[in-house]
């Protein structure tokens, strides 16, 4: 159970407020799991003054990914993008990624009571190799 301050329990309490008061709403994630963006819909709809048993008793959606979802505040009717569009729109965004990985060796720090500060271990590490540029790890 979530404590009653976390992000996603804040989140889902705004989203109610903000169907009661008929605020339209745009949510971005590329993350949200599709239960949890489900539960942000209905927490919405739930607020515009929709019980929350009829929303559930509708058919189920899944929400897509990628894509969108529209969510009628006045009427509950939610809008899906088309699985064609979807899967036109994920094969356009489709990128290559080229990962290098280096060997790194872990070495304690002058003082071992010491506590490191912000990017210390790693300026240490990149030590071994050639630095980005003078200071870089002091803007960490």
């Amino acid at each position: 159970m979530r404590s009653p301050r976390s992000p996603g329990r804040i989140l889902t309490r705004l989203l109610h407020w903000l169907g009661s008061l008929r605020v339209p709403v745009v949510v971005l994630s590329a993350t949200l799991p599709g239960q949890e963006a489900r539960e942000l819909v209905y927490s919405y709809l739930a607020g515009a003054g929709h019980r929350r048993r009829d929303l559930m008793a509708r058919a189920a959606f899944t929400v897509p990914y990628p894509g969108w979802l529209f969510a009628d505040a006045a009427t509950a009717q939610v809008a899906l993008i088309p699985a064609d569009a979807r899967a036109q729109h994920a094969a356009a965004q489709q990128r290559t990624v080229t990962l290098r990985l280096r060997s790194a060796r872990y070495r304690r720090l002058d003082d071992p009571a010491r506590r490191a500060r912000t990017g210390e271990r790693l300026a240490r590490i990149a030590g071994e190799r050639s630095l980005p540029w003078p200071g870089w790890a002091d803007a960490l």
